[in-house]
């Protein structure tokens, strides 16, 4: 048994689960001016922290927070499945 490592290609395993690899995407970005949603003085839970959200139309956002932190009941909420807890 060898001790070497392999190393790991990364590019075989994206090719792998997506078919096909895409080193460059052509788009041309494109400034939004029109306020798709916003909201101030929001809170997830009653006791949490309130925060204020502004995006605007075209734009792409991820949420990422750990098991618990309340992205499922934020993105409920803005989806009009859950009432406001404030804001």
């Amino acid at each position: 048994m060898s001790n070497h490592a392999v190393p790991l290609d990364t590019r075989a395993i994206a090719q792998s689960i997506l078919g096909e690899l895409v080193l460059f995407a052509r788009h041309t970005p494109r400034a939004g001016d029109e306020q798709a949603l916003s909201g101030k003085n929001l809170r997830i839970v009653p006791d949490g922290p309130e925060f204020d959200i502004a995006l605007k139309r075209g734009e792409v956002v991820g949420l990422t927070r750990l098991v618990g932190a309340g992205k499922t009941e934020l993105l409920e909420q803005l989806a009009g499945a859950r009432p406001l807890t404030a804001g």
